[in-house]
């Protein structure tokens, strides 16, 4: 079967497919449905699973777009429940207003058809930990030195020529602003070199990687290269330009104003064949761990995230479900059975 085949058939089933980059989130995403091997491939298996499966099939379980209920409760009273009742697991309070902008696009979130339970309380308990309950999209707090340097050594720094990222002492330097070795190297070190804020020199480190391609989007994408593969195709729905081809402070903005463009960054970040989009596929059968330790590379943090939705899973016994516009209640999509 063609490219253009395929991208066809997962259209079809009501992917989104657009660019070559969400044709192969979406066949993730469809992988991840149908209960495939997650690797981003489509092969003689996958090939035949898109012939065979109808939309109406894909739906079930699924949790599109919509006014998200646990039982007949709206979801952001029930969590504060749970909140209540769980303080030092569930510390924030949820922004009704930034959770009601992100479920109105969680068939984005699924590249077009909706989350599972599981997935939507996995990506849940990541959006909920990298915003602090606020489910807004902003760039990463903590100013140009935070970002530079360690913090102590609680961070990595940003100013390291890893994962595409370019050095600030040698960008600086190809735009003339520093012109000796000695200042060369000092800008390529991971020890803020504390310019005059407003100077020029300031200002031209706002432009560098290190800063520009700090955490973005629901999940925090981080360094260049995330940003080129994530947020670009993103960005691509409003803009012709890339994240490249922007200022940091237009970058911020793109990434931080449309919830269809940070919701899509996100959900590209979750469908990586070779990152996230395994991990992603395994929280259907009780495994949250590895997705954690896919987003952090930290071991609490994957059993910070793993504990967190193994609650809410317990706690929403009464079902996930939707309003209808009505404002009549649709049955429950989704399973109700205990978290194992």
């Amino acid at each position: 079967m063609s490219d253009e085949a395929v991208a066809s058939q997962l259209e079809a089933l009501g992917f989104w497919v657009g660019s070559p980059a969400l044709v192969a989130a979406s066949i993730v995403a469809f992988q991840r449905c149908a209960s495939l091997v997650v690797d981003g491939i489509a092969g003689p298996i996958t090939l035949e699973a898109l012939e065979r499966t109808s939309r109406q099939e894909l739906a079930v379980g699924r949790i599109p777009s919509a006014e998200l209920l646990v039982g007949d409760r709206p979801f952001v009273a029930w969590f504060e429940g749970v909140r209540k009742a769980r303080p030092n697991l569930f510390p924030y309070p949820l922004s009704a207003d930034g959770f009601t902008r992100v479920s109105a696009h969680l068939s984005v979130l699924g590249m077009g058809v909706g989350l599972s339970a599981a997935e939507l309380f996995a990506m849940f308990s990541i959006v909920y930990n990298e915003t602090g309950g606020t489910f807004g999209s902003r760039a990463e707090l903590g100013g140009p030195g935070y970002c530079f340097g360690t913090n102590g050594g609680k961070k990595s720094s940003y100013n390291l020529a890893v994962n595409g990222n370019r050095l600030a002492g040698d960008q600086l330097a190809a735009r003339g602003l520093l012109r000796t070795p000695l200042e060369i190297r000092r800008w390529n070190t991971t020890s803020w070199p504390n310019p005059p804020q407003g100077s020029d020199l300031y200002q031209a480190a706002l432009e560098c990687d290190f800063y520009k391609y700090r955490g973005h989007a629901l999940c925090q994408i981080t360094w260049r290269n995330a940003h080129i593969a994530y947020a670009d195709p993103a960005i691509a729905l409003v803009s012709d330009r890339t994240s490249e081809q922007m200022t940091t402070e237009e970058l911020d903005a793109v990434l931080s104003d449309d919830p269809t463009v940070y919701c899509l960054a996100t959900a590209l970040f979750f469908h990586d064949p070779n990152w996230a989009g395994p991990a992603l596929s395994k929280v259907n059968q009780g495994d949250f761990e590895t997705l954690g330790r896919r987003v952090s590379g930290s071991t609490s943090y994957a059993t910070l995230c793993a504990t967190r939705c193994k609650a809410l899973l317990e706690e929403a016994q009464d079902g996930l479900g939707i309003a209808e516009p009505s404002g009549s209640f649709l049955p429950p999509q989704v399973c109700k059975g205990r978290a194992s």
